[in-house]
């Protein structure tokens, strides 16, 4: 090395003793060298602590992102879940019809529940067959949203609107088909009246005078569509249509309203709850309808018996009495004769229970039926009875029988084949409407689509609100769609929503 040793180097080579210069320079060398290293650490730690604080930020602002995140998608499922209710409680009311009350359910396979309750328009619980409100919240944690829709009965289109019926002083009213004969029509013989337009896809066929009575018109429906003889039918009610009528089949209707139609309806589950519904008088010495004074028909539940409703059975009752509650019942054969009674207790006065429309559905073979016994709404009202008759074969409904309700008999439509015939004779007597793909009337028989007065004009030529959905099972969202929002939440629109 060039130069002079220091005295530190010196020390370092071996020298026992250090000179005072050769120990102050050594402890300076050592304070400088803890200053350099402590230094060092504090910029090791101050560099910690910053990172230390971004992985915090970094981290608070991600799970604060994902609270959001997941808040936001809350808010969005809670409403589906919403609409998920409005579609259940839909489903609900056009299964049962009469009764629907409030339901609070989890959703399957997602986080949430759901509570929805129907209403009617002025705030009382829903009851059939009124327009509903229907309102439905749908949660998801801690997040709740309601909203609220309105529903009616699905508008199918059996009958035609607005046209031409005469009253009894000559003035023309609106109304709709007493009688329609989706292949034909036939009036024969004397005293026959429908009050109300009788209409076909095809041929109307009038003899004898039976056409002058009523104040309906005939429509022949579609370029093919004619009206026969009645030549005392003055021109001024009779009309051409360029479009046939389209009316679905009663395996249509009963797909739509049960889950596998006629099969669900035939099912062992539907024949015992019909069998469940089926009353008779407990004694002979009072036939008022009360819990006490009926009881249960021990209507058979299984074998061709379970689907059967003949004059043998009927007339092993008190009083040939057979009494039917609110609810659907499934038929493959109905012989009915005049010593029998029919009763039907859409106000379900025989057990306490809740009122509704009694619905006969028939199908399941090609044999003829028959009606002619005595037939009691307690009711009058006829939107609360219907028969639904699926079958390619004739139902006759004959002697003085009054029934009060519409029957719908088309089984093939504008298919192939006769289809189901309707034949009505020997003062028989329907208030409300007959459609079906044959309508045959003789013998003083009567259709009122409209309640007359005793001079036989119409006396209320307003439309009863079902006609234009008179066989309409479904029931479905017609409008008003809103959010409801909490108290204390801002309100956008006049109606307190949000949307």
């Amino acid at each position: 090395m060039g130069g002079h040793p220091s005295t530190f180097d010196k020390l370092r080579v071996g020298d026992c003793r250090a000179s005072p210069e050769a120990q102050a320079e050594m402890k300076n060398r050592v304070r400088f060298t803890r200053k350099e290293r402590g230094s060092a650490l504090m910029s090791s730690l101050a560099l910690t602590a910053v990172l230390a604080l971004t992985m915090s930020g970094i981290s608070l602002l991600a799970t604060s992102h994902a609270n959001l995140q997941r808040t936001d998608g809350d808010y969005a499922l809670s409403m589906q879940i919403a609409e998920a209710g409005i579609n259940y409680e839909l489903n609900y009311m056009s299964v049962n019809h009469t009764t629907c009350p409030t339901t609070s359910t989890s959703m399957p396979g997602a986080v949430g529940s759901f509570s929805v309750s129907a209403t009617n328009a002025d705030g009382s619980a829903w009851t059939s067959p009124n327009p509903a409100i229907i309102t439905a919240s749908g949660t998801v944690r801690n997040v709740t949203r309601k909203i609220q829709v309105s529903a009616d009965f699905a508008k199918l289109p059996l009958f035609a609107a607005n046209a031409v019926v005469y009253a009894a002083s000559g003035t023309q009213d609106t109304a709709s088909y007493g009688v329609f004969g989706v292949k034909n029509v036939s009036i024969s013989g004397s005293a026959n009246c429908v009050y109300g337009n009788v209409g076909s896809n095809n041929t109307i066929s009038l003899s004898g005078d039976g056409e002058t009575k009523g104040y309906g018109v005939a429509v022949a429906c579609g370029p093919s569509a004619m009206i026969l003889n009645g030549g005392n039918l003055p021109s001024t009610r009779r009309t051409t249509t360029t479009t046939p009528m389209a009316y679905p089949a009663v395996s249509t209707l009963a797909a739509q309203k049960f889950t596998n139609g006629f099969t669900t309806l035939s099912s062992v589950a539907q024949l015992l709850a019909q069998a469940g519904r089926i009353r008779r008088f407990v004694g002979t010495s009072s036939y008022t309808l009360s819990p006490s004074n009926t009881t249960l028909a021990n209507w058979p539940i299984i074998g061709t018996g379970a689907t059967t409703l003949n004059h043998t059975f009927v007339s092993s009752l008190p009083n040939s009495s057979i009494i039917l509650t609110p609810g659907d019942y499934y038929l493959t054969n109905l012989t009915l004769q005049t010593q029998d009674n029919l009763i039907l207790d859409c106000q379900n006065l025989s057990t306490g229970g809740p009122p509704g429309q009694i619905n006969i559905w028939m199908a399941g073979n090609t044999t003829n039926d028959s009606f002619a016994a005595s037939c009691a709404g307690v009711s009058n009202d006829p939107k609360m009875f219907r028969i639904y008759y699926g079958k390619s074969a004739t139902i006759s409904v004959t002697a003085d029988s009054h029934i009060q309700g519409g029957i719908y008999a088309v089984a093939v439509g504008s298919g192939t084949g006769t289809g189901a015939t309707v034949s009505l004779s020997g003062n028989a007597n329907y208030t409300y409407a007959v459609l079906a793909d044959n309508v045959t009337m003789a013998s003083g028989t009567q259709v009122s689509l409209i309640n007359n007065t005793g001079d036989g004009g119409i006396s209320n030529p307003a439309v009863d609100p079902m006609i234009q959905s008179a066989f309409g099972v479904n029931i479905g969202f017609t409008g008003q769609w809103q959010e409801l929002v909490a108290a204390g939440r801002s309100r956008v629109f006049a109606d307190g929503s949000n949307n």
